[in-house]
């Protein structure tokens, strides 16, 4: 499939509880570019195998997640000078159905201004068969020159939402490496990033060690142990140039409390 690039649209959509701004299904050699999307769902999604993509200049804002990739093949994917402001259900997310593969994807030179999240991939399989353990692939993805703000507060969400202020695997989570069930999970870099988390982990989240084996969603997860991030069954993660820091207290450290396993940050 070839698509028109999207260039230079303004999408406000906001009606009801399942409206994507873009959502592309096995789509290649597309651009967006130039757009302003305000959405209640995924702001842009790319499910099955999407390849060749490029997003530039664009700025995101919405109920749910921006960046939401699942399933397929997805390769060659360049994501680069955007704006992502007041995000919930968190801006990056990659997760896959069994022996689904992620490989060569970039997230360069974003905004990110009051989200909640903000990064998580999260593989192992895929519910409604959870006994399906064929692996899947994650690989050779990489994040640079981000900079922003990650709420605990989000004013925008309400109890009833799925996402919301009441849920704390929600507004204590961190930036999420996650995989499970054998699945490979390898080559991920971080440089230059500086996020400011909304603080307020307890005494209690820091000591948890009993993050459940489950891939998904993240706040599933429950709340982290980490502020900043938390890597399980990861290997190959390469940090420069991170900062780490919170506008509130945090009893929890700024990375998995397990041994550091050479990342390299600096924690504020």
């Amino acid at each position: 499939m070839q698509a028109r690039p999207p260039r230079r649209l303004y999408i406000h959509n906001r009606v009801n509880g399942n409206n994507d701004g873009f959502h592309f299904i096995s789509a290649q050699h597309v651009t967006v570019s130039n757009c302003i999307v305000k959405s209640q769902d995924d702001a842009c999604a790319m499910f099955g195998s999407c390849q060749n993509i490029t997003i530039t200049n664009s700025s995101f804002s919405t109920r749910w997640s921006v960046f939401r990739f699942g399933g397929g093949h997805v390769q060659n994917v360049a994501i680069s000078n955007c704006l992502l402001y007041e995000v919930d259900g968190c801006p990056i997310k990659i997760q896959g159905d069994p022996g689904s593969h992620f490989e060569n994807i970039s997230f360069s030179n974003l905004i990110l201004k009051d989200v909640t999240g903000p990064i998580s991939i999260s593989i192992g399989g895929h519910l409604p068969a959870p006994n399906d353990k064929t692996p899947v692939i994650a690989q050779n993805i990489s994040f640079s020159n981000i900079h922003g703000t990650v709420t605990t507060n989000p004013a925008q969400l309400s109890e009833a939402s799925v996402t919301s202020a009441y849920n704390p695997g929600e507004v204590h989570s961190c930036i999420v490496l996650n995989s499970v069930n054998d699945s490979i999970l390898e080559n991920i870099s971080f440089d230059n990033i500086h996020l400011t988390f909304g603080g307020g982990g307890t005494a209690e989240d820091a000591s948890r060690r009993d993050v459940p084996q489950i891939f998904g969603e993240y706040f599933r997860l429950g709340p982290m142990p980490a502020y900043g991030l938390y890597a399980r069954n990861a290997r190959g993660i390469t940090m420069q140039n991170v900062r780490f820091q919170v506008s509130t207290p945090d009893l929890r450290p700024g990375d998995d409390p397990r041994p550091r396993r050479r990342l390299r940050a600096q924690w504020v």
